[in-house]
């Protein structure tokens, strides 16, 4: 896909999630919530679009992305908590959906997108590079972790070590699914969907475990619910801030191999 032609993509469907945010205030929330909904939408949009367009060139971190979140969220989606004065129910799920759409606009019009050709990477290197974030993150892990086993206390403290398979299912899911969608992600909206998926994929793993050691029932709702919104924060941001180079280095050594 052209350059220009992924651009018009990212805007596209950047638009339709905009329209999809305001389409559903209409259509669920009662009238009383319309000014809020949609005043604050519409500001938001705004000077999301035309920051961007202003200022997109000059801002290099993807962890602006992380900004507009928690902008959006501020705006958008805390004031429907019934402990901010939310009436609604439905609007905390629908002001979520709009904090999602002023992310994918602020990717679709601020994130330049690879300039040399796609690169691939196989599914073995892809499942090498998780295994190997997940090593990290253990190792980083593993001190906190043998404190609390060596600390006094409660004796089934031993779920915690749990944390660590939780890791690699997490990480590894997280690769596969990014080998699986490797070619969308010369898109905004691609890296979006890969950084939303992945977050899931980690946070949704370590959810259990949560449970388990707080002497829980397992929820999966309340666990996804969580994956979910975990992987819409902080996903994105990494996705988008990823360096084509070790990829692009990654892509040939897996070739060579194949071959």
């Amino acid at each position: 896909m052209k350059p220009r032609e992924s651009e018009a993509t990212d805007h596209v469907i950047a638009g339709v999630a905009v329209a999809v945010y305001f389409g559903l205030v209409i259509r669920f929330l009662p009238l009383s919530d319309y000014v809020r909904a949609l005043g604050s939408g519409l500001v938001i949009f705004s000077l999301i679009f035309l920051v961007a367009w202003k200022f997109g060139s000059r801002i290099q971190s993807g962890f602006s992305v992380m900004a507009v979140a928690f902008v959006a969220a501020a705006a958008l989606w805390m004031p429907t908590f019934p402990a901010m004065g939310g009436t609604s129910d439905v609007a905390v799920p629908i002001g979520f959906v709009g904090v999602q759409a002023a992310v994918l606009l602020w990717a679709a019009f601020w994130w330049q997108g690879p300039r040399e050709e796609p690169s691939y990477i196989s599914l073995r290197y892809a499942l090498r590079f998780g295994f190997l974030v997940a090593v990290g993150i253990s190792g980083v892990a593993a001190i906190p972790v043998l404190l609390l086993l060596l600390s006094p206390g409660d004796s089934t403290s031993w779920a915690i070590l749990l944390v660590f398979p939780a890791y690699f299912a997490g990480f590894l899911a997280a690769a596969i699914l990014f080998w699986a969608l490797q070619r969308i992600d010369n898109l905004a909206v691609g890296r979006y969907l890969i950084g939303v998926l992945g977050g899931i994929c980690v946070y949704g793993a370590m959810g259990p475990v949560s449970d388990i050691f707080d002497h829980r029932a397992v929820d999966l709702h309340e666990n996804l619910m969580f994956a979910l919104i975990a992987g819409g924060f902080v996903g994105p941001p990494l996705a988008l801030n990823a360096y084509e180079v070790p990829k692009a280095r990654l892509a040939k050594r897996s070739h060579r191999n194949v071959r």
